[in-house]
């Protein structure tokens, strides 16, 4: 978390990186998350030193480090494996997993929450049902997770190359129908 970042209020930012990308968003008050998928790899290459890795992404993207100029970090890093894996083949009973623990997407779509809702959703639905076909409920769940796992996927991919980012926010700027279903102004 950080203070005094400069972004519009109750806007949530997203930065494309080589190889990943940052999200930042409010969260209280003058404090701001800053969320990175970061591959291995590079963490490994700054030795777990997330500061030194931070400022890193600053200095290669103008737009990330124009809204830090002032920030400061008020709280430790955190860091966590990135799960990303589709619905279960088979789910062992009593157990129907909700949410995260029946799939995990690229967080870049921000559906984690929707996801757990809708998932709750469809179990209430199954259990109120007379008809208690498990493998309908698991089709159910494979189709709601289906095309946000290949549009988060897509755009978590675009987004970490600056190259093909730059296209597509060029191209969404030149066409206002596309942009609208995935930018709010």
């Amino acid at each position: 978390h950080f203070s005094g970042v400069d972004d519009a209020p109750g806007t949530i930012s997203l930065f494309g990186l080589d190889g990943h990308y940052i999200g930042v968003a409010p969260i209280e008050g003058d404090r701001h998350n800053a969320a990175m998928s970061v591959p291995a790899a590079r963490i490994r290459k700054f030795k777990s030193d997330f500061d030194a890795l931070f400022a890193q992404c600053l200095r290669e993207n103008a737009g990330l480090a124009k809204r830090f100029t002032r920030a400061e970090r008020v709280s430790s890093w955190m860091a966590s494996p990135l799960p990303r894996f589709p619905v279960a083949p088979r789910w062992h009973p009593p157990v129907i997993p909700i949410g995260n623990a029946a799939a995990a997407l690229e967080p870049i779509g921000g559906e984690g929450i929707g996801l757990a809702l809708r998932s709750a959703e469809l179990l209430s639905a199954w259990v109120a049902s007379s008809r208690k076909n498990l493998d309908e409920l698991r089709d159910q769940f494979n189709k709601l997770w289906r095309i946000r796992h290949l549009g988060a996927r897509a755009t978590a991919m675009v987004l970490s190359r600056p190259r093909l980012a730059r296209l597509a926010v060029g191209a969404l700027n030149v066409n206002h129908r596309l942009a609208r279903p995935v930018m709010v102004t």
